[in-house]
């Protein structure tokens, strides 16, 4: 159940990055099986098989979409975090929170 509108929103950020990857890897199959298309017949023989082809095209197009979908989208929620709630606490902190800042990322392996 979303508490507030900031749960909203998101939400509706994870789900529009998700269905972006997913879009982005259906265009990126549809380029790919065009690309095939036009080889020449004699690559299929001596140079690749069918499983493959298919192997190749599905692991790399769910590359691409968990990226997008998700990877893109943590480092977004990551950036809003640190934007909408660490700058304020600095404003408002001073210099208290830059000092233990700079021990937290010093003392991070």
């Amino acid at each position: 159940m979303i508490d507030n509108e900031k749960d909203g929103v998101v939400l509706l950020e994870v789900c529009m990055w998700m269905y972006t990857g997913d879009r982005q890897s259906a265009r990126i199959r549809t380029m790919y099986v065009k690309a095939l298309i036009t080889q020449d017949v004699g690559f299929f023989d001596t140079d690749i098989s069918t499983g493959e082809v298919v192997m190749g095209i599905s692991s790399d197009t769910s590359l691409i979409q968990d990226a997008i979908g998700v990877k893109v989208c943590v480092a977004e929620l990551i950036k809003h975090t640190c934007f909408f709630f660490l700058l304020p606490t600095i404003f408002k902190m001073g210099k208290s929170v830059i000092v233990i800042t700079c021990m937290y990322v010093y003392q991070s392996p």
